[in-house]
Parts: C-alpha cells; sequence; structure tokens
C-alpha cells in the first residue's frame, strides 16, 4: 500500500496511489532468462497461506495469454498488415497479471489524492477485468473531460498501451485513465477489485511505425523505442526511482 504514484507517468506531483496489488508474470520462464534479463524477469513468489492462490491466478494468466493473441491478430488485419505481424515481437513477451484492491476509505483522501492516478498503460493493450463500484475507472476524452467506465458484467475493457501508440503512429492512442475515490456517503464501504493484464512485447523489441500507418513521405511522430526500455522507465517513475 502507498508505493505507487502513476500520476508522476504523467508528470503530475500528487500523493500516493491508495491501492494495494499483486502480480505476476510468465508462467514459465528459464533460469537462463531470469539471470541474464536484469530487471526484466523475476521468479513468481507465491503466498505459503494461500495454496490455491497459484493455480487460479496461472490458469487465469494462460487464458488471457490466448486472448492477448487473439487480439494483436485483430488488432494486425485492422491495420492492414499480415495477421501474424506483431506475434514475433510477443514470443517470449513479459505479459504481467495484477490483481489490485482498493479499500474502503478509513480516513478523508488528500488533497489530489486518487485510488490510482491519471496515467497511460505502458505495454501494447491491457485486459481489464473490472468491478462496477464507487470510485472506479474513468477515462479522459479527447476533449478533456472525465467520464465513468460502467463496464457489463463479466466484460473485459481494453485499454490501447503506449506501444501500441506508437507501431500504428498514434492512429490508436493510448487512453488516458484513472481510478477515482468513492463517494463520501460510501467511503467506509466501498471496496473495489479489479483484474488486470497488461499485453507487453519482448524486453527486447524495436517498437516504430509500421508501414501502413504513415505515408512513404511522411516522418514518423515517435522515434523507435525498445519495448523493455519503456517500460522500465515508466515502472520507476511511478515508484520515484531514477
Amino acid at each position: 500500500m502507498g508505493l505507487s504514484v502513476l500520476g508522476r507517468t504523467a508528470g503530475q506531483d500528487t500523493p500516493v496511489d491508495v491501492k494495494e496489488g499483486f502480480g505476476m508474470g510468465p508462467t514459465t520462464v528459464s533460469r537462463e532468462k531470469l539471470s541474464e534479463s536484469g530487471p526484466y524477469y523475476a521468479e513468481n513468489k507465491w503466498p505459503a497461506q494461500l495454496p490455491p492462490l497459484q493455480g487460479a491466478l496461472s490458469d487465469y494468466y494462460l487464458e488471457m495469454e490466448g486472448v492477448s493473441r487473439k487480439l494483436l491478430r485483430l488488432a494486425s488485419i485492422a491495420l492492414g498488415v499480415p495477421p501474424s505481424y506483431f506475434l514475433a515481437a510477443f514470443e517470449g513477451h513479459n505479459n504481467t497479471l495484477r490483481v489490485i484492491n482498493y479499500p474502503p476509505l478509513t480516513e478523508p483522501p488528500l488533497p489530489g489524492q486518487l485510488r490510482a492516478g491519471e496515467h497511460t498503460d505502458y505495454g501494447a493493450f491491457t485486459i481489464l477485468l473490472p468491478e462496477n463500484a464507487s470510485g472506479g475507472l474513468q477515462v479522459r476524452t479527447r476533449g478533456g473531460q472525465w467520464i465513468d467506465v460502467v463496464a457489463p458484467p463479466g466484460a473485459f475493457v481494453i485499454n490501447v498501451g503506449d506501444l501500441m501508440m506508437r507501431w500504428t503512429n498514434d492512429r490508436w492512442l493510448s487512453n488516458f485513465h484513472r481510478v477515482g475515490m468513492p463517494d463520501e456517503s460510501r467511503a467506509a464501504m466501498e471496496r473495489r477489485q479489479s483484474i488486470a493484464y497488461f499485453s507487453n512485447p519482448r524486453e527486447d523489441v524495436l517498437v516504430e511505425c509500421i508501414p501502413t500507418c504513415k505515408d512513404p513521405s511522411e516522418a514518423p511522430k515517435h522515434l523507435p523505442i525498445v519495448a523493455g526500455e519503456h517500460r522500465l522507465a515508466k515502472i520507476r517513475a511511478a515508484a520515484g526511482v531514477s
């Protein structure tokens, strides 16, 4: 609790986010990759007091891995490139699953404090299973307005991330979103939970504009960037680490 300030990734100096989470990465990573990849991979840690958690989350992770591949194929078709265009970049991926708990408020929030500050996601897509409760997900429109996202029960919310925005030369924008505070009259009761699956390319992938997203005479809107370096910079910013 209190370790993340997502607003920092958008250049904002805000109080700490009021949330906690449990995260995991790929279910199988070779010992060589764990020892050679530097900060990009770590072994998953499971709490001994909750034996069923590992199986349940690992099963969910693998299901979302399949959904992620389908999204990447659909994105390729929509962007006019071969259906398998993105798949090579996700061989040996670093997709992350995070179960997030937003607890009831036991004291008034600080000025400007949110459950999760304004930010964009770092990778290609986020597959979010939200819980509709007071103090929930909000997205910022292109006109600067914040609107509540109310998903049908059991539905996923899909966010475009920074790297997909760069691949598409801003044809698809990485959307700013946040998690607000519950209404004061319900703050003590309103816990909210969600499960987010972040679809991230392999850390060494060079992300640059795909050929169908610009004219031959046009310069890309973004310089090429290494996927892992971009994600690591955002993670460090949120944690206040230089």
